[in-house]
Parts: structure tokens; sequence; C-alpha cells
């Protein structure tokens, strides 16, 4: 017997919780099998069994945990579940989120209690459902066709799948919240504006009503964008319309195409400049050693919309990027940097020289470390408080180290000093065209990855060219940057071949050297 199901028999418990390493570790010792005698647990009201790839199959016998309330099995590798689950009539949270299935087909209409499902981050493409449940996931999956919801949800979730429309009877009546951003939707129907929503997300759809598709990507208010698609949604067709030749149908067809052909966005990847490289030294590697980089072109920047883009990258700091603890952001002026040769490597912080953002004068980095230190503890006791605020908040990352990582060029300025701040040197302004993104990790390099493409979003959303007489058309020119050893060797290069696909869809294509 587990020795965590052994305590939960002992002591009585109520809840089960294994997870992540201690959970995988057990499951190779008995060759992915649960143990049995955890199906002999009637007392427990919640089971969590997370975050391991070598869970691949739920065995009949979870009907006899009848006394269930929460099930948690978010973050494993499973691709299909056993039809006694529909017997767990206590039921209320189900948590399937980060699996492998790719359908749901379940009468749960006999679990009463059951009020909230997350299938979120799977690849279900067929959803069948009957149930009275009020809160229903299914957001990153491969859904294309609009699925039948039961009409009890009240909060529904269906981003990032492959939508491309909206039913004209969705047949929700207690709809509140409704997330369907990231599809492949071009029109919303006029009685979608009837229904009375409190929030309501559809950025990144490639709608056809440029106005609507302005309302929503600039977050006006629910009321206005509702009372839009009440007035302008798609109206639904009539009998007789349908009842058409093929002919025009057909033609209609080939029109809409070629239309949303000509209007395709753009996102180009141009070839890196053979001068241009970031030199990683093996000296930080043991330090920070990961960093990507590449270059975006042509920006078009207001000092709003360059507001909205560092307040985003304040929250992929605090969210995705742990506080810096995983991973720190840094976008520099290119046309500022005097150099075509930057240098990633450690140096001792009192021999590094930086002007740091939104200082007067240039320092060393201990200097600058030291003083961040004393300005954090007077405002902490000057506003009572317990906890460090803003830049100062990541000091402790570098407590009792000597070394700072640093991004300097070939004649010795210091462009940033992660995790703490970048150069005033290279400061961004509603006049910069070109922008270096850089982003260093201590963690690895997926991390790296993962912000740098949330980054990238963030910039087509915002930053993007737009060619003249041609409405709504975004363009965004991505150059590829190198990173290569002492030697010359290439170690990265981003964006590669295989980096951007979270990019693609059928409105953007994605132009590659």
């Amino acid at each position: 017997m587990w020795p965590e199901i052994f305590s939960v028999k002992q002591e009585k418990k109520r809840e089960l919780k294994l997870n992540s390493d201690k959970f995988t570790e057990l499951l190779l010792k008995s060759n992915g099998v649960l143990d049995s005698a955890l199906f002999g647990l009637k007392q427990i009201n919640l089971l969590q069994l997370s975050n391991s790839i070598e869970l691949r199959a739920i065995p009949n016998e979870i009907e006899k945990l009848d006394n269930l309330q929460s099930l948690l099995l978010f973050g494993n590798h499973l691709s299909s579940l056993p039809a006694s689950i529909e017997k767990l009539h206590k039921l209320k949270i189900l948590d399937l989120s980060s699996n492998k299935l790719t359908e749901f087909d379940f009468d749960f209409s006999k679990m009463e209690h059951l009020s909230t499902i997350n299938l979120s981050n799977n690849e279900i493409s067929v959803f069948k459902l009957k149930s009275s449940i009020h809160v229903l996931d299914l957001s990153m999956n491969k859904i294309s066709q609009f699925p039948e919801i039961p009409s009890s949800v009240t909060d529904l979730k269906m981003s990032k799948n492959h939508l491309k429309e909206i039913p004209h009877d969705m047949k929700l009546p207690n709809l509140k919240n409704l997330d369907l951003s990231e599809n492949e939707i071009t029109a919303v129907p006029k009685s979608l504006g009837s229904i009375k929503l409190k929030t309501f997300g559809f950025k990144n759809n490639p709608l056809k009503d440029k106005k609507l598709y302005k309302y929503i990507d600039q977050n006006q208010a629910l009321k206005a964008i509702m009372d839009h698609i009440s007035k302008m949604g798609l109206t639904a067709p009539l009998e007789d319309k349908e009842k058409k030749s093929n002919g025009k149908k057909e033609n209609s067809t080939q029109e809409i195409t070629q239309k949303n052909i000509a209007k395709l966005h753009q996102i180009i990847v141009k070839k890196a400049n053979e001068n241009f490289k970031i030199v990683f030294d093996p000296s930080v590697k043991e330090t920070r050693g990961f960093i990507l980089c590449c270059i975006v072109n042509n920006l078009q920047l207001t000092s709003s919309i360059l507001k909205e883009f560092l307040q985003f990258q304040t929250k992929l700091h605090d969210g995705i990027c742990k506080k810096r603890e995983s991973a720190t952001i840094a976008t520099h002026d290119l046309d500022l940097i005097q150099s075509q040769s930057l240098r990633y490597s450690t140096k001792l912080k009192d021999d590094i020289m930086i002007h740091p953002l939104g200082r007067s004068k240039v320092v060393t980095a201990s200097e600058y470390y030291n003083n961040l230190k004393s300005e954090a503890d007077v405002i902490r006791k000057e506003k009572k408080r317990s906890q460090y605020t803003g830049i100062y908040k990541f000091l402790h990352l570098l407590d009792d180290e000597e070394n700072f990582a640093i991004l300097e060029t070939d004649n010795g300025v210091v462009l940033s000093l992660p995790p703490l701040t970048n150069s005033d040197v290279s400061k961004m302004s509603a006049n910069t065209k070109r922008m270096l993104i850089e982003v260093t990790s201590s963690v690895n390099a997926a991390i790296c990855h993962q912000v740098m493409s949330a980054m990238l979003i963030k910039t087509f959303e915002l930053c993007h060219s737009q060619v003249d007489g041609d409405d709504g058309k975004k363009i965004l020119e991505i150059e590829q940057v190198r990173v290569v050893n002492i030697d010359g060797g290439l170690k990265t290069i981003f964006p590669s071949k295989v980096d951007l696909v979270d990019m693609e869809n059928e409105r953007t294509q994605i132009i590659r050297p």
C-alpha cells in the first residue's frame, strides 16, 4: 500500500493529494497502475492525482469513491475516462485540464451536485454532455463546430479552439460570462446581443466587421459592443435563402475566400543579419545560462500604445516569469545601440558600469544594487509595509551574488542587468522603430521561448505596421538574431523554423526566409 494512502486510511482523512514528482515516482514503481487500496478510501471527499505523465488511465473502480465532491486529475496523460465516472453522484468539481483527451461524451444528468468541469488544454474535437453544470471550461482544445452546451451553464470558456461560427440560437438563457477569443470566427449573430452578459472575451478573431473588431481590440465598454452586435450582427438565414442555387453559393464563397486571402495578416520573418550577433560567454552558464533575442522592425508606437505594451511586460514578469525568478524581459531601441556584436556574460558587480533605466548617472552595479536596498528599506519603513514593491521586490534574486549577468556592446556599454534593470542608453520611446527583445533565464530555454512568444503576440496586437489602403491588414516584421559561442559556432537562433506556430491561423500567414 502506498504510504500516502495508508496515512489517509489510518487517520481517516477526508482528502488525498498525490502530485508531481512524488506521484510519478509511485506510478513508476507500479508500472503506471494506481494502488487498488485507493478505492477503499470511501470516506474521502477530495481526490487529487495530478501532474504526472505516467498516469494514463483511471480504472472503473473509481465509482467506489461515492463520497467524492472534488476530483482533480489535471496535468496527466489521460486519453479517456471510464463510464463509471457517471456514478459519482456527489461530485461537485471535475478538473481534467492539461491531459490528452480527444473526445468527451458523458451523461452526467444524475450528478445533481456537479457545478464545474474544467477540460481546458486537451485535444478534444468531439464534445457531448448531458448535465446541469454552471461552469464549463473548454479552452485550448480542437473544437471546430460549436457543440450543444447544457442550458444551465453560466460561465463558458472556449478560447483557443477552431470555432468558425456561433449558432444563431445558442439556447443558453443563464449565460453570464463567455470567452470565445482566439478562434476563427468571422461574424457574430445578432441574437448574441440579446444575451445579458457580464463579460465577453472575443479578441483575436478574424472578424469582417471592422468596427466590431476595433471595439473589441480596444476593450470598449461591453454595452457598446453588445449594442453594436444587436444592430449590425449577422441575421439568421431564411429557409428560402437556403434553397438558392448552388451556383450563386459557390460564387459567393469564392468572392469571400478571395477577399479573405487579399486581407491576410502577415508575419514576415527576416533572415538574421550576418554581422549582428549575441556572443554567449561561458562565464554566464552557471549564473543565468539561457538567452533568446529577436528584432522587431517598423514598429508603429504612440505614447499610449507604449504604455500598454510596457504594462503587459510587467504582467508577464509577475505571471509566467514568476516575479522574474524564471525569466526576465528587456526591450531596447536598437537604433540607439551603436554595436553589431553584443556579449552576454558575467562580471564582478564592482567592475560593471551601467546607466540604470530612469537614473541620472552611470554607477557600478554594486552601487546600484546597494542604493536600491537602501531605498527599499526607507520606503518600507515610511509606508509601514511588510513587503517590498516595484523593482525592490526583485533584489533578493541577487542576494549573496558577487558576479552579475550582463548584456553589453563590444565596446563595453552595458545594456541590461537581468533580473534588475535595462540601461537608459537603449530606452524605448514612442519614436522607437526597431526593437531588440531580450529574454534571459536561469531555469531553462523553454521558459525563454514561452515568454518570447507571449511578447511577440502582444507586439503583433499593439505595434504592427498597417498597409495603406488595405483596411485592417496587419504586418509584423521579425528579424532573426543569432546567439553564438565564443568560437563563433551557432548556439541558438530565434525565430527558427519551428517557432511562431502559435501565431499562424486562418487569417495570419507566416512568411519565412
